[in-house]
C-alpha cells in the first residue's frame, strides 16, 4: 500500500476563485490562550514559505 503524504514540492497552494469569503482575517485569541489557528498564523507569517503543510497540521 502506497502512503500518503501531505508534503507537496515546488508547488504554490491557492484559495480557489469561488470561495465564498472576500478576505481573510487574522485568528483571534481566545480567553488570553492561543488557538491552534493563532500558532499556525504565527509560524507562517514570521517563516513564510519554509513551513511544510504537514507541520502546521
Amino acid at each position: 500500500m502506497k502512503t500518503h503524504t501531505t508534503n507537496y514540492t515546488n508547488t504554490l497552494i491557492e484559495i480557489a476563485e469561488d470561495f465564498p469569503v472576500p478576505a481573510s482575517v487574522i485568528p483571534i485569541v481566545k480567553n488570553d490562550k492561543k488557538t491552534i489557528a493563532n500558532f499556525q498564523y504565527e509560524k507562517l507569517t514570521k517563516h513564510p514559505l519554509k513551513s511544510l503543510p504537514h507541520i502546521l497540521l
